[in-house]
């Protein structure tokens, strides 16, 4: 079984879960725009404040090229959640690509009082604080890599401190930015499903999880694939 379909039978399963979200991923990352748009509207009807797929919607309607549709989505994560920074950054990405300078050097200011220290949000406020000569347009498909913070303890950090102060979808945020970045970071994805109180499927058999393994406390597995995850970044 692919990873598609092992996908659509969790969420089959749980209607009600927020196990909509990976396999909207899933859909955007094989170019399955539409059906991704869809996964995502249906499981926001049930979880309006999940940030992270009201994102993940937003990136969808942006590859479709409904910029304004996806703007709209970005400004409703904002309102709840101003220090989302990857809605924040493809927000001003959008303002940018539009040619509306101010309003793209405003939404990076908001973003720079949350990330003093992010270069790459420094770095976009100084171009768009000397003029359009010096903030060209740039794809807004696709966010860079430098959107993502560099100390990758730290950020495993954060989202245990986001964790432990009960705010589960700020924590799943933080580890669905690196996924962003790096896609391909299976140890990411592992985390994300720990979060989402999932068990990802093994790519080799695709089999289900143990039932033990469903029956435990979703939030001590979290706790402990957390602290794994920490013990791991030290020692590399």
């Amino acid at each position: 079984m692919g990873r598609l379909e092992d996908l659509k039978i969790r969420w089959a399963r749980d209607p009600g879960s927020r196990a909509f979200l990976p396999l909207a991923e899933e859909y955007r990352r094989q170019g399955r725009l539409a059906e991704a748009e869809r996964v995502c509207r249906e499981g926001l009807q049930k979880h309006p404040q999940y940030h992270s797929a009201r994102v993940l919607l937003g990136r969808t309607l942006l590859e479709l090229d409904r910029m304004e549709e996806s703007s709209e989505e970005f400004r409703a994560v904002l309102e709840s959640e101003p220090q989302n920074l990857l809605a924040g950054r493809l927000l001003a990405t959008i303002y940018r690509n539009q040619g509306r300078w101010s309003e793209a050097l405003e939404t990076y200011r908001r973003l720079q009082a949350f990330y003093p220290d992010d270069a790459d949000v420094r770095a976009q406020v100084y171009q768009l604080e000397r003029g359009p000569e010096e903030a060209s347009p740039s794809p807004v498909s696709r966010p860079a890599p430098a959107a993502m913070p560099q100390d990758a303890l730290a950020t495993n950090t954060l989202a245990e401190i986001y964790f432990r102060q009960g705010l589960v979808d700020r924590a799943v945020a933080v580890y669905e930015n690196m996924l962003r970045a790096d896609p391909d970071n299976q140890a990411v994805r592992r985390r994300i499903s720990e979060l989402l109180g999932t068990e990802p499927s093994d790519p080799e058999s695709g089999a289900a999880p143990a039932r033990e393994t469903l029956r435990e406390d979703p939030r001590r597995r979290v706790i402990r694939g957390l602290e794994n995850w920490l013990i791991g970044v030290r020692r590399g």
